[in-house]
């Protein structure tokens, strides 16, 4: 099964459950999934130094991650397509590819994992932009085993 993880850079939120949903399927040793993540605009920027400390903390190496745009290519590879934000599902949907939010699969919530600029006032500090990619990271984390039991269970 291919899952693929999709947000607007592909440098933060799918960026960050593509490696933490790869680090829980090697902890329970899970081979018959394979995860990648892409962007719907992926315009070339690294990763914030946060993100990666953060995914360090939970284990996970995203060092050879390739920052990369959606394409019709990259979705026909997968069997599952999971987005963060309803802005990317919607951008998905008119390429014709069925697609979830994160939170639906994970909680049967039609909520939106935000990203910092959607989430955050303009004007944002430095520090409470910090703050915001931590959270949303543990997040992830914690939501990953729900979403990995009920794509698994289907």
């Amino acid at each position: 099964m291919n899952i693929l993880f999709v947000c607007k850079g592909n440098i933060f939120r799918s960026m960050s459950a593509e490696y933490l949903m790869k680090t829980y399927l090697q902890e329970y040793n899970i081979q018959s999934i394979n995860v990648s993540s892409a962007g719907t605009e992926a315009n070339p920027e690294d990763a914030n130094p946060t993100t990666i400390d953060r995914l360090h903390h939970y284990n996970c190496d995203p060092s050879k991650h390739i920052q990369r745009k959606i394409s019709k290519e990259i979705l026909e590879q997968q069997d599952i397509i999971i987005c963060m934000w309803n802005n990317h599902k919607k951008i998905t949907e008119n390429l014709w590819f069925n697609c979830k939010l994160f939170n639906e699969i994970a909680y049967n919530k039609d909520t939106d994992v935000p990203d910092i600029e959607e989430f955050l006032a303009p004007g944002f500090t430095e520090q409470q932009k910090s703050d915001y990619i931590i959270k949303v990271i543990d997040y992830l984390y914690e939501a990953i085993p729900f979403l990995a039991e009920n794509i698994i269970k289907k």
